[in-house]
Protein backbone atom coordinates (compact mmCIF):
# COMPACT_ATOMS: atom_id res chain seq x y z
CA UNK A 1 0.00 0.00 0.00
CA UNK A 2 1.41 3.62 -0.68
CA UNK A 3 1.68 5.96 1.30
CA UNK A 4 0.96 9.52 -0.43
CA UNK A 5 -0.82 12.46 0.92
CA UNK A 6 -0.25 14.79 -1.72
CA UNK A 7 -1.63 18.50 -1.59
CA UNK A 8 -2.26 19.93 -4.62
CA UNK A 9 -1.57 23.55 -3.79
CA UNK A 10 1.00 25.18 -0.94
CA UNK A 11 -2.43 26.98 0.92
CA UNK A 12 -3.07 26.02 4.30
CA UNK A 13 -5.26 23.01 4.91
CA UNK A 14 -8.62 23.71 6.60
CA UNK A 15 -10.15 21.09 8.43
CA UNK A 16 -13.65 22.17 8.74
CA UNK A 17 -14.66 18.87 11.27
CA UNK A 18 -12.26 16.09 11.99
CA UNK A 19 -15.39 13.85 11.24
CA UNK A 20 -17.91 14.29 7.71
CA UNK A 21 -20.91 13.42 7.33
CA UNK A 22 -20.60 10.72 4.95
CA UNK A 23 -17.78 9.37 7.29
CA UNK A 24 -19.81 9.44 10.13
CA UNK A 25 -22.76 7.72 8.58
CA UNK A 26 -23.40 4.45 10.95
CA UNK A 27 -22.94 1.69 7.59
CA UNK A 28 -19.01 3.16 7.54
CA UNK A 29 -17.47 1.99 11.22
CA UNK A 30 -14.05 2.62 9.50
CA UNK A 31 -12.01 5.71 10.05
CA UNK A 32 -10.69 7.85 7.17
CA UNK A 33 -6.89 8.17 6.87
CA UNK A 34 -7.25 11.67 8.09
CA UNK A 35 -8.82 10.40 11.10
CA UNK A 36 -6.76 7.90 11.49
CA UNK A 37 -3.82 10.68 12.10
CA UNK A 38 -5.89 13.11 13.63
CA UNK A 39 -6.88 10.17 16.12
CA UNK A 40 -3.17 9.19 16.53
CA UNK A 41 -1.29 12.68 16.47
CA UNK A 42 -3.94 15.40 17.65
CA UNK A 43 -5.78 13.04 20.22
CA UNK A 44 -6.94 16.67 21.83
CA UNK A 45 -8.38 17.81 18.28
CA UNK A 46 -10.01 14.66 18.08
CA UNK A 47 -11.91 14.43 21.33
CA UNK A 48 -12.67 18.23 21.39
CA UNK A 49 -14.06 18.50 17.12
CA UNK A 50 -12.68 21.75 16.70
CA UNK A 51 -11.66 23.77 13.15
CA UNK A 52 -7.94 23.23 12.98
CA UNK A 53 -5.27 24.81 10.09
CA UNK A 54 -2.96 22.42 8.88
CA UNK A 55 -0.17 24.06 7.46
CA UNK A 56 1.70 22.57 4.45
CA UNK A 57 4.71 21.81 6.74
CA UNK A 58 2.53 19.91 9.07
CA UNK A 59 1.25 18.28 6.47
CA UNK A 60 4.49 17.32 4.58
CA UNK A 61 5.88 16.06 9.08
CA UNK A 62 3.09 13.73 8.82
CA UNK A 63 3.32 12.53 5.46
CA UNK A 64 6.90 11.43 5.90
CA UNK A 65 6.15 9.43 9.50
CA UNK A 66 3.42 8.03 8.03
CA UNK A 67 5.86 6.87 4.94
CA UNK A 68 8.45 5.91 7.67
CA UNK A 69 5.86 3.66 9.83
CA UNK A 70 4.69 2.45 6.47
CA UNK A 71 8.07 1.37 5.38
CA UNK A 72 9.03 -0.07 8.80
CA UNK A 73 6.02 -2.35 9.06
CA UNK A 74 6.30 -3.55 5.89
CA UNK A 75 9.81 -4.30 6.11
CA UNK A 76 9.09 -6.01 9.12
CA UNK A 77 6.78 -8.49 7.70
CA UNK A 78 8.91 -9.22 4.68
CA UNK A 79 12.11 -10.15 6.64
CA UNK A 80 9.85 -12.67 8.76
CA UNK A 81 8.14 -13.97 5.80
CA UNK A 82 11.25 -14.29 4.30
CA UNK A 83 12.80 -16.03 7.33
CA UNK A 84 10.38 -18.58 7.13
CA UNK A 85 9.92 -19.20 2.87
CA UNK A 86 13.37 -18.96 2.83
CA UNK A 87 15.65 -20.04 5.89
CA UNK A 88 18.77 -20.92 3.67
CA UNK A 89 19.20 -17.80 1.74
CA UNK A 90 18.42 -15.58 5.21
CA UNK A 91 21.02 -17.65 7.05
CA UNK A 92 23.42 -16.98 4.80
CA UNK A 93 22.58 -13.17 4.32
CA UNK A 94 24.53 -11.89 7.75
CA UNK A 95 23.80 -8.99 9.69
CA UNK A 96 22.30 -6.23 6.86
CA UNK A 97 19.57 -8.34 6.08
CA UNK A 98 16.80 -5.95 8.45
CA UNK A 99 18.80 -2.59 6.59
CA UNK A 100 18.19 -3.99 3.12
CA UNK A 101 15.10 -4.98 3.17
CA UNK A 102 14.01 -1.73 4.38
CA UNK A 103 16.23 0.12 1.75
CA UNK A 104 13.98 -2.38 -0.74
CA UNK A 105 10.87 -1.45 0.67
CA UNK A 106 11.55 2.42 0.71
CA UNK A 107 12.77 1.87 -3.13
CA UNK A 108 9.50 0.23 -4.02
CA UNK A 109 7.25 2.42 -1.81
CA UNK A 110 9.24 5.53 -4.14
CA UNK A 111 8.70 3.71 -7.52
CA UNK A 112 4.80 3.14 -6.68
CA UNK A 113 5.31 -0.47 -6.26
CA UNK A 114 2.19 -0.83 -3.51
CA UNK A 115 1.00 -4.82 -3.46
CA UNK A 116 2.52 -6.84 -0.93
CA UNK A 117 3.05 -9.74 -3.28
CA UNK A 118 5.32 -7.30 -5.26
CA UNK A 119 6.87 -5.66 -2.71
CA UNK A 120 8.24 -9.32 -1.06
CA UNK A 121 9.22 -9.95 -4.76
CA UNK A 122 11.09 -6.98 -5.03
CA UNK A 123 13.06 -7.72 -1.82
CA UNK A 124 13.91 -11.40 -2.79
CA UNK A 125 15.27 -10.18 -6.05
CA UNK A 126 17.46 -7.79 -3.79
CA UNK A 127 18.36 -10.28 -1.41
CA UNK A 128 18.78 -13.15 -3.66
CA UNK A 129 21.15 -11.21 -6.28
CA UNK A 130 23.18 -8.80 -3.63
CA UNK A 131 22.64 -6.02 -5.80
CA UNK A 132 20.85 -2.53 -4.99
CA UNK A 133 19.18 -2.97 -8.33
CA UNK A 134 16.64 0.21 -8.38
CA UNK A 135 20.07 2.39 -7.69
CA UNK A 136 21.78 1.04 -10.64
CA UNK A 137 22.42 3.22 -13.93
CA UNK A 138 21.82 0.00 -16.08
CA UNK A 139 17.97 -0.37 -14.35
CA UNK A 140 16.72 3.37 -14.02
CA UNK A 141 15.19 3.27 -17.56
CA UNK A 142 12.98 0.14 -16.74
CA UNK A 143 12.19 1.64 -13.78
CA UNK A 144 11.32 5.11 -14.59
CA UNK A 145 9.33 4.04 -17.17
CA UNK A 146 5.40 4.99 -16.72
CA UNK A 147 3.87 2.32 -19.07
CA UNK A 148 5.31 -0.51 -17.16
CA UNK A 149 3.49 -2.56 -14.29
CA UNK A 150 5.52 -3.72 -11.08
CA UNK A 151 5.48 -7.29 -12.75
CA UNK A 152 7.45 -6.00 -16.15
CA UNK A 153 9.74 -4.14 -14.28
CA UNK A 154 10.95 -7.02 -12.26
CA UNK A 155 10.79 -9.42 -15.39
CA UNK A 156 13.29 -7.18 -17.47
CA UNK A 157 15.67 -6.85 -14.19
CA UNK A 158 15.42 -10.05 -13.23
CA UNK A 159 16.85 -11.12 -16.60
CA UNK A 160 20.06 -9.57 -16.25
CA UNK A 161 20.53 -9.76 -12.73
CA UNK A 162 20.75 -14.17 -13.38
Amino acid sequence: MSVGLREPSRQPRFVVSCRSGFDQAPSNPWLTPRECMLREFMPEVWEQDEMLTIRQEQWDALEQDAVKRYVERTAEKVEQRMREEQPVLTADYGETLHADITEAVQAAERLGVDEEEQIFDWCLVRIASGLPFYAMDEFADVLSHPFLSPFAKARHIIRPVQ
